[in-house]
């Protein structure tokens, strides 16, 4: 199993339970922001270079910068403030960041065996399909009745990330290979 932001904490890999508790929470957070009028939740990437960068990983960390950002959403003339910050500096901060996310990312191929043609064909066609059909789906979206699993299949397919996991989970479970060429530990 791998736990980025554990890994990038120094932390063990969670348990499955522990796994199974983050997925309960994550699913009860969106049904509440339902519930509430909002939209989806999840827990994204760029918490994960924050922890990264910081090296600080403790929940009442993220509940506090929570609990905080709320309050400030409140103050109207606060948030003008913050919306005067330059670009270029918002910019080399997100260059810092994303960079983090994407070595972040190439850390966790490392634990899969990468000298093993069959994780290379998975690592290889992923990116290539994930870089590339979402340009090409946007250039020629799909056309089929009923047009509403058609613009569903054209949103999914127009996003790199979502085409790039799709394919590696697909050809991991095809393709045959052990569990150490996967790199899970027994």
């Amino acid at each position: 199993m791998l736990s980025l932001p554990g890994n990038t904490a120094g932390l063990e890999d969670p348990t499955p339970q522990k796994i199974n508790k983050g997925i309960g929470s994550e699913g009860l957070s969106c049904i509440l922001s339902g519930i509430f009028g909002g939209v989806g939740t999840t827990s994204y990437s760029e918490n994960i270079g924050l922890v990264g960068i910081t090296g600080v990983a403790s929940r009442y960390v993220v509940g506090a910068g929570a609990v905080i950002l709320i309050v400030l959403s409140l103050l109207g003339k606060l948030g003008a403030v913050i919306a005067t910050i330059p670009s270029p500096v918002i910019g080399g901060a997100y260059i810092a960041l994303f960079g983090l996310i994407g070595s972040i990312g190439i850390m966790a191929l490392s634990r899969a065996d990468l000298t093993s043609q069959r994780n290379l064909i998975i690592v290889g066609l992923s990116l290539l399909l994930g870089l590339g059909l979402p340009a090409w789906i946007g250039a020629n979206p799909l056309v089929f009745e009923p047009r509403w699993i058609a613009d569903v299949f054209t949103t999914i397919l127009s996003t790199g990330m979502a085409v790039g996991a799709i394919c590696g989970l697909i050809l991991d479970n095809l393709l045959p290979g052990t569990l150490e060429e996967r790199g899970v530990k027994s």
